[in-house]
This record gives structure tokens, C-alpha cells and sequence, in this order.
């Protein structure tokens, strides 16, 4: 590490040392950053640090958005190119920053200056800085998996903090393509396609180049987006996307042909079955598909946005560090392929260690088949719903479960998470004739989540939704484009099949104790079979099918708790048959959305901005509500049908619906709306001695507890006034991931 002061620059030039991330300078000015001088012109900032990187051989210049052009592209620029080469021809030595310091496990970040707490000036100083080094013990896990998946060599990882070139990148996607399975065809188009050179790799070039490989290892040359629907997320924020454009039409790094390629059609959310044939925008057909990639080990983008700024850069130059996250991402991101075994296939196997059970994190005891009051807790999608392209709906960035967040679950003081599955979704992705198999790889995920809630101390609930049949194009019952069968219009033959499921499911967590696993039978089931205008199962047949299943489940777990839930109001709801379900020892479970008005206002969107204030609000009918309203209204009848019944009662869903502020001027304030009411809430909960869930876990329209994106202040679907939220980080064995916290919200919750 070179230890001597700066020479004395000429014409005022102040010189400057990295030491953070966003930096206001004084220009023209000389930096140093790594034992390498660079001279930068009038401009407004320097965006982030990790773009101040080149080779000593090389000149840069910082363009108004901070993105570096060589000295060899600026030939006019004349006077001040050969004063910064004559500058560093007297140079006698510089002063090391050192490598970049381990990031910190929680970092503080306002929602209203989106700048972090840690952001500082760049300091002109010349003391020296402490001498670290990059370790395989510094370096994020995932980026090191690089090497282990066998894209890279080993020369590769001797510097992560050099720039990335084209060569590197053509390279690392060849090696992608073998991989997964590309044959020598493929692989040779890419190669013949494409430019490996010195020339470094942008943000934008790793998307087409992404974009391109997806296609060449698609069946039909149309990658499926992962992510539902582009267009209603935060990832539509790329703050260089005019740059970006201009980038990609210049961009010789891919020759596309001709910009033909086909695409998912943005009116059915970039990912429906129409294709676009017509494409003349390829580079934004890139980044279109590109944002909505997620790994499956991390559930991370693998574009993430600037945490500083909350945006998409799509120009930047890359470090190998960088391009070895998006690549590995990238790889992470391929399904494997499906496996299919028979549902007796899946009940032979106990996959839970019993070392693993020994060893869980304590969690609130339970009775015998019941609940415990002390559950808190919150749900997760992630296999809920077929979609209509045969794919799934996803919430969040990835369809999979993480360790990540179990961990983050617990961290931030909740026990208990419910596992939606779609039985249907069991059949994924191809969904055959035969639904008495299910793939093999989406009960592996099942069989670590269910592994994780064991080490973290979270009861998981497992709620089987819908029949192994459900038609994908069937009744419209809860989403036009995802359907499930209604309880009431399954045949004897979809119960006999769900039965065998559940069945199935109860002998392979058989060893797992009542403590941390239970299952849902059927999740927001209804006995109003007339509402639905066509004859069915009558509410006592109904009531047979699940008790069969309840009973063949405690042949097996004579302990297990089970359970139906349902969001039927108490004064519409057909009570006798709940009456018959709790007598049979079923627990019952209860979606509170209440009032309706106010959790939900996109629903009744005369509601005025002025009434909402809790507690106090008054409806549209003149109502005036609190939380004891709320509980004697809804939540009480059920409660008390349970307690005559000697079984449990919880309320397995609640919160606000977010999306639905958007009808008013600007985001709801935390003291009249959101928080306010979820601290009623919970204290009601707590009052009554009554197990709760309140919001999604990730990524939902409901008050979710982690979110991969920071909220952003003019969205009002998803930002609270004046929160504070906070970016943690979870080190994985595998991997790295971040969350946004509002930790004040969940406190509360």
C-alpha cells in the first residue's frame, strides 16, 4: 500500500479521497481511488462509487450522470487530456483507501430524502486508511458461487473490483448455455452474435445479453417473465433510461439481426400468451424482460435498483464483482426441470430430521390438535395460484421460498407463517391429466420451509387451496385469470383426491410436532352454495368432505391441528354448518377485512379522505367504528361457536390494502391510518387472547413486512408518509439479501 501524499496539482485542483458512497465534489477536481488517479470534469455528482474503477493505462472522464467515458473516445477534449496525462506523468505516488469496508447488517434509511444515513462527503484529507483486503470471508457468498458453478476461472475472482469487459460477459453466458442444457448450435450462435473484447460491460449490455440467452434456451425463443406484472412495480425507475436507450442503439456488444425477437404483450402483463411479434425497441424489450428476474436461491433481482436512489441504472459500467452477481443471479434464476412422482411417493418419506426437531427454536406450545393464542405471524403466496400461461402467479421477486426470510420473520419477532399452496400449482408447469403426481422440486421447497421454521422458531401452516383438477379456465370464483373450483361445486372425485393429498402430506411430516405444523383445509371456504347461482354440494356434504379429510389426517397425527377458514361475515354466514365443522373438532379461522371501508377504500371509493382517521371512522352508512366494534361484530361469533365446540379460534388473515390510497391527494399519514389501526388491532388481538396474522410477508398489496424495493414517496400504493424504513441484511451460507423494514409498522404489529 503506497503511503506517500499527493504531489502539488496545478491550477487549483482540489484532490480527493473515496471513502463513502455519494459524493459532492468541487471541479475540476483529481480523485484517488485505489492507488489510481482519475480527473473529473464539471458535473453534479459522483453517483456511486463502485463506478470509479479502471487500469492505470487508462484515462477517465465522468459524464453529468456519472458514467465514465475513456480518455480515447475524447480526443477533443485536447487541453484537458494532456493535462491529466501530464499530471500523472509527475506523479510520485498516491494514497490507498484500502478495499471497501463490510457492509453493516442494518442500515437506517429516510423515505422522504431516499439518501442513506451513512452517506458523507468525500473527505480531502491525506490520512491513511486502515489496510484491508478482500477475503473469501468479505465477499458476498453469492458472488463467490461464481467460481463454484465452474462460469469463471480463477484468475477471474483475483480481482473483483476490475472493471468487466464484453469478453468476460460473452464468456460467462457460454458457459451459462452449456449449462442449462444449450446445444452446440446455440452456443455457436452466441458466440457468432456476439463481441469479446476489452471494452467494458454495462448494466444495459447485461441485459440483452440475459434477454437473448433466455431466448436461446426457451423452447419457443420467447422467455417467460418471472415477475407478474412489470408494470404496477417499482421497477419501472431506471434514472439513466434516456442514456440507456442511446446506449443500446449504439451497442455492438450483441448484433440482434434485426430486432424482431418476440415478446410477452404488456396488455397482458408481459407475461400472457399473446407474443409481440413486432419488437422495433429490442434494448427495451431487454430491460423489460430483464427487471423481472429473480434468483431462487436469494430471492434477490438480479438487477437490483441503487439502494441510495431507489433506481434502475441501466448504463453503468459493471466491476467483475457486479457481473459475477447479475450472472450467478441470472443462472439462479432457471427452474430446474420438473420431476414428477406419485402422491404415494411423497407420503413414503419423513424428510425432517429428527436431529433438525430436537434442535428447533422454542415456540408457543399448543393443545392437543388446537392453536396457540401467542401466534403472530403472516402469510405467503409463493405457490398459491395457477397462472393462465401455465406459469404461477408470483408475489415478490421469486416463486420459492428463502432461508432469508425466515430469518428476517423471526428477527423482527413473529412465529408463525402460513404457506399458501394452490393444489393445483402442485402440478406445475405442466400441469398434466394425471394430478395425482406433483413435482418433486416444489415439495422440496415445501420440506426446507417447513426445515427453516424449525430453526427460527415459526409454526408453519399449510393450507391446501382449491383440487388437483382445478380448471385453469374454469368458474371465475375468486380471479379471472386463476381459478380455483369452489368448495361447494368440487365432485366427490376432486375430495377423494384432495383427501389423498393432505393424507399424504400427514405421513411425511409425521414426526414433525403439532408445535410447528398444522394444516388448513381449505382457505376462505364458503357454505353459501346459493350465492353462486348453480346447484352443488349442499352445505352438509360439504361439511362430510372435510371431516373425512380431518379424520383420515389424525389417523395419522392424532395430534395435528387442522382447520378451515373462511371471510364470510357472521350475519351472512350460514352458522350451522360452521357449528357442524367446529363439533367435528376442525378449528376455525376467520379473514377479517373490517371495516371494509376502511382497510379496502378502492372498494368504496366515495369514502373521503377526511373520515379516515382511527379510531372514529364513520362509514358510508354513518357507523362510527373501533376496534371492539370490530371484534363483537365479526370476530366474536365465531370465537364463541368455537369455545362451545372446545376448538380454537384465530383470525388467519387481516390488514390494509395499501393499493387502495392511491384514490386520495397523498399517502396515508401513520398516526391516522396505518399505524394506528394496526395497533388497535393488535392490542384487541392481545386482549382477547386470539392468535393473528396481519399482512403479507413479502411483497404484497397487504401491509407487507419485507419488501425487496424501497418504497418510493409518490407511490402511493405502497408509501407511508413519513415512515422510516430500515435496509437489513441477512448473510446466508449461499447468499446475501436485503429487505425493507418498517420496523416502528411491525413493532406495532
Amino acid at each position: 500500500m503506497s503511503n506517500h501524499t499527493p504531489p502539488a496539482f496545478p491550477f487549483g485542483i482540489k484532490y480527493y479521497k473515496i471513502v463513502s458512497s455519494i459524493y459532492f465534489l468541487e471541479y475540476p477536481a483529481i480523485i484517488c481511488y485505489n492507488d489510481l488517479y482519475f480527473f473529473i470534469l464539471a458535473s453534479d455528482t459522483v453517483q456511486n462509487k463502485k463506478v470509479l474503477k479502471g487500469n492505470a493505462n487508462q484515462i477517465f472522464f465522468i459524464s453529468e450522470r456519472g458514467n465514465f467515458m475513456k480518455s480515447n473516445t475524447l480526443k477533443q477534449a485536447g487541453l484537458f487530456t494532456a493535462t491529466c496525462l501530464l499530471m500523472l506523468s509527475v506523479m510520485t505516488g498516491c494514497i490507498s483507501t484500502g478495499s471497501d469496508n463490510e457492509p453493516s447488517v442494518s442500515e437506517t434509511i429516510s423515505s422522504e430524502s431516499g439518501e442513506s444515513a451513512t452517506d458523507q462527503e468525500l473527505s480531502a484529507n491525506t490520512e491513511e486508511a486502515a489496510d484491508t483486503t478482500d477475503t473469501e470471508a468479505s465477499v458476498d457468498p453469492e458472488i463467490l458461487r461464481i467460481q463454484t458453478l465452474g462460469l469463471v476461472n480463477a484468475k477471474y475472482m483475483e480481482n473483483l473490483d476490475a472493471p468487466a469487459t464484453t469478453k468476460d460477459l460473452r464468456g460467462i453466458i457460454e458457459k451459462i448455455l452449456e449449462k442449462q442444457g444449450a446445444d452446440a448450435e446455440k452456443v455457436n450462435e452466441w458466440k457468432s452474435v456476439t463481441n469479446g473484447s476489452k471494452e467494458a460491460v454495462r448494466t444495459s449490455d447485461s441485459m440483452m445479453a440475459v434477454y437473448y440467452a433466455a431466448s436461446l434456451l426457451s423452447d419457443d425463443g420467447i422467455p417467460k417473465s418471472m415477475i407478474n406484472d412489470n408494470s404496477g412495480s417499482n421497477r419501472w425507475t431506471p434514472a439513466d433510461w434516456d442514456i440507456g436507450c442511446d446506449h443500446f442503439g449504439m451497442c455492438e456488444f450483441l448484433r440482434m439481426k434485426d430486432g424482431s425477437y418476440s415478446f410477452y404483450s404488456a396488455e397482458e402483463g408481459w407475461h400472457g400468451n399473446d407474443a409481440v411479434k413486432e419488437n422495433q425497441s429490442y434494448g427495451i424489450t431487454s430491460v423489460m424482460y430483464s427487471i423481472g428476474l429473480a434468483s431462487r436461491l436469494s430471492g434477490q433481482y438480479v438487477f437490483p435498483n441503487d439502494p441510495d436512489t431507489n433506481c434502475l441504472y441501466i448504463n453503468n459500467t459493471l466491476t467483475r464483482s457486479e457481473l459475477a452477481l447479475q450472472m450467478v443471479r441470472f443462472y439462479d434464476s432457471f427452474e430446474p426441470n420438473a420431476v414428477y412422482v406419485s402422491i404415494d411417493d411423497i407420503a413414503a418419506v419423513n424428510p425432517i430430521d429428527d436431529a433438525a426437531i430436537k434442535d428447533a427454536a422454542p415456540v408457543p406450545s399448543t393443545k392437543e390438535k388446537g392453536y396457540s393464542s401467542e401466534w403472530k405471524g403472516a402469510y405467503s403466496h409463493k405457490y398459491s395460484e395457477p397462472g393462465k400461461d401455465g406459469g404461477l402467479t408470483i408475489l415478490g421477486a421469486s416463486t420459492n421460498y428463502q432461508e432469508s426470510e425466515f430469518a428476517a420473520l423471526s428477527d423482527l419477532g413473529f412465529n408463525y407463517l402460513s404457506l399458501r399452496i394452490g393444489c393445483t400449482s402442485l402440478a406445475y408447469p405442466d400441469y398434466g391429466n394425471d394430478r395425482s403426481t406433483v413435482n418433486q422440486n416444489i415439495i422440496d421447497d415445501i420440506d426446507r420451509a417447513i426445515g427453516w421454521g424449525l430453526k427460527y422458531g415459526i409454526h408453519i401452516e399449510i393450507s391446501f387451496d382449491g383440487f388437483m383438477d382445478d380448471d385453469l379456465k374454469g368458474y371465475g370464483y375468486q380471479y379471472s385469470d386463476n381459478i380455483y373450483t369452489p368448495d361447494c361445486l368440487a365432485s366427490t372425485q376432486q375430495y377423494q383426491a384432495k383427501e389423498a393429498l393432505i393424507t399424504a402430506f400427514a405421513k411425511r411430516y409425521a414426526n414433525v410436532p403439532n408445535d410447528y405444523l398444522s394444516f388448513e383445509l381449505s382457505c376462505e371456504n364458503s357454505a353459501e352454495t346459493h350465492s353462486y347461482g348453480i346447484s352443488g354440494l349442499s352445505s352438509d356434504e360439504m361439511a362430510d368432505a372435510f371431516i373425512s379429510i380431518a379424520n383420515s389426517v389424525w389417523e395419522v397425527s392424532p395430534d395435528r391441528c387442522v382447520l378451515i377458514s373462511t371471510c364470510d361475515r357472521p350475519d351472512d354466514a350460514n352458522m350451522a354448518y360452521w357449528e357442524k365443522i367446529a363439533k367435528a373438532g376442525i378449528n376455525l379461522d376467520y379473514h377479517c377485512y373490517e371495516p371494509r371501508s376502511f382497510v379496502a377504500p378502492r372498494e368504496q371509493n366515495h369514502v373521503d379522505p377526511d373520515q379516515m382517521i382511527w379510531p372514529g371512522f364513520v362509514d358510508e352508512n354513518g357507523t362510527t367504528w373501533t376496534m371492539d366494534d370490530v371484534y363483537e361484530t365479526y370476530m366474536k361469533p365465531y370465537q364463541d361457536l368455537a369455545d362451545e365446540a372446545g376448538v380454537d379460534f384465530k383470525v388467519g388473515e387481516s390488514g390494509m390494502f395499501l393499493e387502495g390510497y392511491d384514490l386520495f391527494e397523498e399517502s396515508p399519514r401513520v398516526e391516522k391510518y396505518v399505524e394506528a389501526w394496526a395497533s388497535d388491532f393488535t392490542d384487541c388481538m392481545k386482549k382477547n387472547h386470539t392468535s393473528y396474522v396481519i399482512g403479507d410477508l413479502i411483497d404484497g398489496g397487504n401491509l407487507p413486512l419485507l419488501s425487496i424495493l424501497p418504497p418510493v414517496e409518490d407511490d402511493k400504493s405502497t408509501y407511508i408518509k413519513d415512515a422510516q424504513y430500515t435496509l437489513k441484511t441477512y448473510k446466508m451460507d449461499d447468499y446475501t439479501a436485503s429487505y425493507y423494514i418498517n420496523e416502528e409498522l411491525a413493532g406495532k404489529r
